[in-house]
């Protein structure tokens, strides 16, 4: 499996794939060109050649440049107060947005007091009909509560209530031979923070490590088998029997053409489509190679 993972990581960097090789072409793509037809040298290299040759000197011209704002002489420009603000803001940025805070909260506050001391809304008198009271028949006579007097009795007295003793078992039970230890998540935390650029490299190498995995085990995992299917082919031309069908000419033509040794004349070129670079810039290496190199590596650290 780790052989397949480092002869696949540099076809993948590279943009190589497997393809079938490609059978012999007869390539055709040159001009036919007539016996008749004489071919003439471009006249372009010469032309570039006169353009470069003669050192063409241009007039020198006057320009009256208006772009400069016109100010006046008792005018005095003073600087822009914008980058000063800029600083002042990012020096002072918490006591901006305790006062941002305190701001809305003051404004809330004065919105909610001028909701409560508005004056009510005065309504319109309505007559209603209270049957909230208990129905209470004539034959019936009530007693006044005992409550009140209940109340009053249990308020003079003064009660004296027994001292109870509790039994807590709220607390773990610890034998005398264990030792409790502190919690390590506090110490754990210092480390995370202390490691995080390690930790966050070991992340981004495990998802490259299993992304590759998953991809190496796609492409070696065997093929589907497919039941066989009985076909009834009918792509072929359906021929009435009174035609008669003549053998085709093109094999010929084609032997023909190939026997023939066709010689064009060499024609001069002038290639430019290598890109022009100035001599103060600097190519640098593409970087593919290095991360190629890096995904190796990152394929390659054991699991812990």
């Amino acid at each position: 499996m780790l052989a397949q993972v480092q002869n696949l990581l540099p076809s993948i960097s590279h943009g190589r794939r497997w393809l079938k090789r490609q059978p012999a072409t007869d390539d055709r793509s040159a001009p036919v060109i007539d016996e008749d037809v004489k071919l003439k040298p471009s006249p372009f290299p010469q032309v570039v050649g006169e353009i470069e040759e003669s050192a063409v000197t241009l007039k020198p011209a006057e320009t009256d440049d208006r772009s400069k704002p016109i100010i006046e002489a008792d005018v005095t420009v003073k600087t822009a107060p914008m980058p000063a603000l800029t600083e002042e803001i990012k020096s002072k940025s918490e006591d901006v947005v305790e006062f941002a805070s305190r701001s809305t909260l003051r404004q809330a506050s004065q919105e909610l007091v001028a909701e409560i001391t508005q004056p009510a809304v005065a309504l319109k008198a309505a007559e209603t009909d209270d049957r909230s009271a208990a129905v209470i028949d004539p034959d019936v006579k009530l007693k006044p509560s005992p409550f009140p007097q209940v109340i009053s009795e249990i308020g003079e007295s003064a009660v004296t209530l027994k001292p109870a003793e509790t039994d807590d078992r709220s607390k773990p039970i610890i034998d005398d031979g264990t030792g409790a230890k502190l919690a390590p998540m506090p110490a754990l935390a210092e480390e995370i923070k202390s490691k995080s650029e390690d930790v966050v490299e070991f992340a981004s190498r495990s998802t490259l490590r299993q992304a590759s995995q998953e991809l190496v085990a796609e492409i070696t995992q065997p093929a589907v088998a497919l039941k066989a299917a009985e076909t009834d082919d009918r792509s072929a031309a359906v021929i009435d029997p009174d035609v008669k069908l003549k053998p085709s000419p093109f094999p010929q033509v084609v032997s023909e053409i190939g026997e023939s040794a066709v010689t064009l004349k060499p024609a001069e070129t002038d290639d430019r489509s290598k890109p022009i670079i100035d001599a103060d810039v600097t190519l640098k290496p593409a970087p593919m190679p290095n991360l190629s190199e890096e995904i190796k590596g990152a394929v390659l650290v054991e699991r812990p």
